[in-house]
């Protein structure tokens, strides 16, 4: 991945990938930019010299044609590139640019799926990525044939005289200044509201969303949130007028009095005087520098009061883009990862893990054992740090201090999850449904066997909920994409995505919360075929309903990221300590079923 950055990355980037593409757009806006110094300096010079020195009118008329060809060629030029090589182009940069950040995601380290810079680096990515590399290329471009546009301005310009080339330069180079630091003055004060903007956008749009119009309505929550929204437009206006000031002052010093009086009425007041009064230029030279000054003030007007500004504004997306390209991956295909032992004995020693920015360890030096083929059960109160352990196992964490063993040999707890990931079965307590087909829900892949959907769907107890199935495995889940999608409830969401741990043979199990969604009879049911399916399989859940797990082999208790309490249900229940205390808690609701 090449190391540069922003602009230079940008525009190396299409010139790898699309070679005619960068090339074409430079000669297009050279030819376009270079037009008007040819159209309105050099042809209006030789027209007027050949008139004005009594040649031929035939050297006229091979002027215009030379011109006509000119335009001809380079006006079909300019519509086959607008109407068809652009358009096309972009499309396939688009399909391209949005390719590989996808594939970079579906690459992506399991580390990153609790990194908030992941996903914002993911959406600025998508942010119209491809499109703001095209308007990069167009708008470099774009300045390249200004600059060449003034430099055959100037050419011309020279021919009239020093003492002019160089009033013009000094004008010049005082609009130049000027036109920068207003177009660094309007950056900075985009940049200043984009967060008024953004918070602007938030609360307006939540005004209108289903997703919060619910609890909006519900609470009467609408004048907080119109509050909120026209506190950010305050804010941005405060901004606005706060720089505006000395923006007009810029804006009024740079085009009334440089570029107005100074250029267009005093420059041009001085040639006049210069060709009519004191007979220092001729016609010739009067009209080449007349139409100089406008070609050259205009050109100016679009690098630094449009072009400038826009590469500024688009820079830091393409830099984004590029810290995305470069961050880490793994390869996407799975299919030669070793495979896990069968029903391995797991062992966690002095495992550490706290939150970034926080100090205190969510799990505190913790040590446990998980015997080959048995099943084990991690229960606690609520904050205890049951589900980021699970998390921790299963590669979603990475811990900062502790080793693991499998079957004896030690492994980095921040691989091994990842390095077998295609032995193990995961049922997280947020587990997450799909706008696509059952099969493939319980597959998650395009490629499966029909029969094993069916079995695990089977297996999962899903039918005896009730549902109805009008395609078969292929019905649609969500009405996102299919009017005739099923809409499903919450306990019948968790198990088709309990289904998935039947659909392959797996050498791990761990159950985050399996049964939270359920009622007390389908929760029975579910116990009785998790049993069932982990029976001789290494098994670890997670559970704070203790009819779930006190069938575990052995029950680890875990209060503020630490095992206080472990061993059989019978044997905890015989110690009188924190687990008894929460099985006589929930003991009532258990009792029909024991």
């Amino acid at each position: 991945m090449n190391k540069r950055h922003g602009i230079a990355f940008a525009l190396q980037y299409i010139r790898k990938k699309f070679p005619r593409y960068f090339f074409l757009s430079l000669l297009y806006h050279l030819i376009r930019e270079c037009s008007s110094a040819i159209h309105n300096i050099w042809v209006y010079h030789f027209m007027i010299s050949i008139l004005a020195s009594g040649q031929r009118f035939e050297r006229l008329l091979w002027v215009l044609a030379a011109l006509t060809v000119y335009d001809v060629a380079s006006g079909a030029f300019f519509s086959w590139y607008d109407e068809q090589f652009r358009p096309f182009q972009e499309e396939t940069m688009s399909s391209l640019v949005k390719g590989e950040i996808l594939d970079q995601v579906a690459r992506m380290d399991l580390a990153a799926y609790d990194d908030p810079a992941f996903y914002n680096e993911t959406i600025l990515a998508l942010n119209d990525t491809h499109k703001k590399l095209a308007e990069i290329l167009h708008l470099c471009a774009q300045t390249i044939g200004s600059i060449a546009a003034i430099f055959l301005s100037l050419a011309a310009y020279a021919r009239v005289g020093l003492s002019y080339f160089c009033l013009l330069l000094i004008l010049i180079s005082a609009s130049l200044l000027l036109s920068n630091q207003i177009a660094k003055r309007k950056f900075d004060r985009k940049k200043k509201l984009v967060p008024f903007e953004r918070k602007k956008t938030y609360f307006s749009q939540s005004l209108v969303q289903r997703a919060s119009a619910q609890d909006i309505r519900l609470y009467d929550a609408a004048v907080v949130f119109k509050k909120k929204y026209d506190d950010a437009i305050r804010q941005m206006k405060e901004a606005i007028q706060a720089d505006g000031i000395g923006l007009a002052r810029l804006e009024f010093v740079q085009s009334y009095i440089i570029e107005t009086f100074a250029l267009n009425f005093g420059a041009m007041a001085y040639l006049a005087y210069s060709a009519i009064i004191s007979h220092t230029i001729s016609l010739t030279q009067f009209v080449t520098a007349f139409k100089g000054i406008h070609v050259i003030s205009d050109a100016l007007n679009q690098i630094f009061g449009k072009y400038v500004a826009k590469l500024h504004e688009y820079r830091p997306f393409i830099e984004h883009f590029q810290q995305f390209a470069m961050r880490k991956a793994e390869p996407s295909n799975t299919k030669y990862r070793p495979e896990l032992p069968s029903s391995p004995s797991i062992e966690l020693r002095n495992i550490t893990f706290r939150y970034p920015g926080s100090k205190k360890a969510v799990i505190d030096r913790l040590t446990m054992s998980i015997p080959k083929g048995k099943r084990i059960a991690i229960v606690g109160r609520n904050g205890a740090g049951k589900s980021t352990l699970v998390k921790l196992l299963s590669g979603l964490y990475s811990p900062q201090s502790g080793i693991v063993l499998v079957d004896g040999k030690q492994v980095s707890l921040k691989t091994w999850a990842k390095k077998y990931i295609n032995g193990y079965g995961v049922l997280l307590q947020q587990y997450n449904l799909y706008a696509f087909s059952i099969a493939n829900n319980v597959a998650m892949d395009d490629t499966y066997d029909p029969d094993k959907i069916k079995q695990a769907i089977l297996n999962c107890g899903w039918i005896e909920s009730g549902i109805k199935l009008p395609h078969g495995i292929q019905t649609v889940i969500s009405k996102e994409f299919d009017a005739q999608g099923l809409q499903l409830s919450g306990g019948q969401g968790q198990l088709l995505a309990s289904a998935r741990l039947y659909y392959t043979t797996k050498s791990l199990f761990i159950l985050d919360e399996p049964s939270s969604a359920l009622d007390p009879q389908m929760e029975y049911e579910l116990n009785q075929r998790v049993w069932k399916l982990t029976e001789g399989i290494t098994t670890i859940i997670i559970s704070h309903r203790l009819s779930m797990t006190k069938n575990a082999d052995c029950i680890y208790y875990l209060d503020h990221g630490k095992i206080i309490e472990y061993g059989t249900h019978a044997q905890l229940l015989s110690q009188g300590g924190s687990y008894a205390a929460l099985w006589q808690a929930q003991a009532e609701k258990y009792q029909e079923h024991q």
